[in-house]
C-alpha cells in the first residue's frame, strides 16, 4: 500500500481551525510585523527552505531540484506571481531557518510535531506519510515479523539526522543501537554495507528500494511504524500568510492537482536512490 495524500478533508475540523486563525488574526496580526503577502508584493520572490528527501526534494548532477515538494513550491509561487528561491538546508536546520527569518516558508515533507510548532506555524496538511521498516535480508530472515522484534541491543538502526523518524526510532526501539547520518544516500549505504540492520523509510520508497535490492533488503512487516501529516511551515504570527497558504491547499485538494502530483512522484516515478 503506497502513501496517500489527503483526499477527504475533514471540513468541520478545517473550518474550526480557520475560524481560530481569524480570531488570532484579530488579536495579534503578526509577531514579525511583515506578512508573507507583503513580502511577495514587495520582492516578487518567495524564499522556500528545503532539505533533500526523496521523493519530496531531489537534486540532479546539474544541481537542479525536482520532486513533489518542489512542484508544490513552484505552483504556489506561480499562482502568487512570484519566483521561488530555494534555500537548501540540513533537516535539523529547517525549523530554525523559519524562526530566524531566513526563509518565508518550509515546504519539505515536514511532519507536524509539537516541538516544531513551537518555532513556527503549520498549515493544514497537504500530504500524509507512512513510515515502515526496511531491513537487511539476514535480519529479516531471523523471523522478525513485528516492530518490537527489532528492539534489541543486537540490532543496529540507521536514521536520517533531524527527522521525525530519528526521534521515533529511539523512542520505540530504545534497546537497539542507533546511528544517524546526514543523507538518504548514507542511510541506504549503511544498510547495504551491513553497518546497519534496519531503517525507517516512507513506504513508497521502501517498496522501490526493496525491488532494486531484493537480494539484500526486505520489508519484514506491513505494520506502519508511524503515520503522520505533512504541512507547510511559516513564521510565528504570520496569520495572513497562513490563511493564504491554507486556502491554496484547500483549492488544490479540491481540483485534484495535489493528488495528481503526489501520484506522479510517489507511485509512477522510479524513485532515485
Amino acid at each position: 500500500m503506497t502513501a496517500t495524500i489527503i483526499t477527504r478533508v475533514n471540513f468541520l475540523l478545517v473550518g474550526w481551525w480557520l475560524l481560530m486563525a481569524t480570531t488570532l488574526n484579530a488579536a495579534d496580526h503578526s509577531e514579525s510585523g511583515t506578512s508573507l503577502i507583503d513580502r511577495v508584493i514587495a520582492t516578487g520572490k518567495i524564499k522556500v527552505a528545503v532539505a533533500l528527501y526523496t521523493p519530496g526534494v531531489m537534486k540532479d548532477e546539474a544541481g537542479q531540484l525536482s520532486g513533489f515538494d518542489v512542484d508544490v513550491a513552484r505552483q504556489l509561487a506561480s499562482e502568487l506571481k512570484a519566483e521561488p528561491e530555494f534555500v537548501e538546508l540540513p533537516w535539523q536546520d529547517l525549523s530554525n531557518a523559519i524562526s530566524a527569518g531566513k526563509a518565508d516558508m518550509a515546504i519539505s515533507s515536514m511532519t507536524v510535531t509539537v516541538e516544531r510548532n513551537l518555532k513556527g506555524l503549520f498549515s493544514i496538511p497537504y500530504n500524509r506519510t507512512k513510515l515502515v521498516l526496511l531491513a537487511r535480508q539476514d535480519k529479516a530472515l531471523d523471523k522478525k515479523t513485528q516492530i518490537q522484534d527489532f528492539d534489541s541491543s543486537a540490532v543496529k538502526v540507521v536514521s536520517l539526522q533531524g527527522t521525525v523518524e530519528a526521534r521515533l526510532a529511539k523512542e520505540r526501539l530504545p534497546d537497539a543501537i542507533h546511528h544517524q547520518v546526514p543523507s538518504q544516500k548514507d542511510q541506504l549505504e549503511a544498510l547495504l554495507s551491513g553497518s546497519a540492520d534496519i531503517t525507517l523509510v516512507e513506504v513508497s520508497r521502501a517498496q522501490q528500494l526493496w525491488r532494486q535490492h531484493e537480494d539484500e533488503l526486505f520489508m519484514p512487516t506491513d505494520e506502519p511504524f508511524f503515520r503522520g501529516q505533512e504541512a507547510i511551515m511559516l513564521p510565528r504570527g504570520d496569520i495572513d500568510g497562513l490563511n493564504l497558504v491554507n486556502n491554496w491547499i484547500l483549492q488544490r485538494l479540491a481540483d485534484g492537482w495535489l493528488q495528481q502530483r503526489h501520484d506522479y512522484w510517489y507511485i509512477s516515478s522510479d524513485l532515485s536512490e
